[in-house]
């Protein structure tokens, strides 16, 4: 099981990534700009072990601007709401005792959660508002790290399975009077794994880079034409194709991309 981090784009691993024809599955979750996010990939056997790491608790930082609520809880959307209030960091630190433990959470509108067998972000797209039901979610640690202006504070959560970060920044400000929604979110730990011990996808790269090199070198000196060999290889190829996929969105929202910022729900 490796880890990609798309903030520098990451993975871990202790397997041969480049030319693995072992790779059978990529645990992806978006985030585009406003969000960035290790990937954990399973290669070969390791495979077996994504339930565990989908259960796994999750560590967001995540940073809240108050005063705007948006259609997709996140920079993108319209502005829905809005408010000249702002809260004091003696009330946002009053407020969130209730947001720890075992919670009930509603999963924002543009999410992936499935309505009458139909992805809730593909109804809110076509203009559909659903009503989503309400869900247990677990919050182990909740904390404010610090509030730099009276419009944004930052805040760090461990989680579990299914919590939607973005659906925190809405609830606190709607519970504050104020509004909010999130402007800036990190996902540092996907347990067992850590930031510490990730290397960035550029490497990967590199790596994938100096191999097609070197088997175009090899083709060369065999007299293969290299084109013809190149093209030859790249079906057998499902870890380029994961390459391709873990490269980071061009856009900036988390709900665009389908995938959200929820912890494995």
């Amino acid at each position: 099981m490796g880890e990609l981090d798309r903030g520098n784009a990451l993975i871990q691993t202790r397997h041969h990534v480049g030319r693995s024809n072992s790779v059978l599955g990529l645990v992806y979750s978006a985030k585009a700009g406003v969000g960035v996010a290790p990937l954990p990939i399973a290669l070969g056997d390791a495979t077996k072990t994504v339930p565990y790491v989908m259960d796994g608790r999750k560590i967001y930082e995540f940073t809240v601007t108050w005063g705007e609520e948006r259609a997709t809880d996140d920079l993108e959307g319209d502005v829905t709401q809005s408010s000249d209030k702002r809260p004091s960091e003696q009330q946002i630190c009053d407020l969130l005792p209730k947001y720890t433990g075992v919670i009930s959470q509603v999963p924002p509108q543009f999410s992936a959660i499935k309505i009458s067998g139909e992805r809730a972000y593909d109804l809110a797209r076509d203009g559909e508002a659903v009503e989503i039901p309400s869900r247990e979610v677990e919050i182990f640690r909740l904390t404010l790290l610090s509030c730099q202006d009276a419009n944004t504070a930052h805040f760090e959560v461990e989680c579990g399975k299914g919590t939607y970060v973005r659906a925190l920044a809405r609830d606190f400000g709607r519970e504050l009077g104020c509004y909010g929604h999130i402007s800036g979110l990190r996902r540092s730990f996907v347990a067992p794994f850590a930031e510490e011990t990730m290397i960035p996808l550029a490497d990967l790269v590199a790596i994938e880079a100096v191999e097609d090199a070197d088997e175009d070198a090899d083709d060369a000196a065999s007299g293969r034409d290299v084109a013809h060999a190149r093209a030859a290889r790249s079906p057998a190829r499902g870890d380029r194709e994961c390459v391709r996929w873990a490269r980071p969105f061009d856009g900036h929202s988390l709900a665009r991309a389908g995938a959200g910022d929820d912890g494995g729900g």
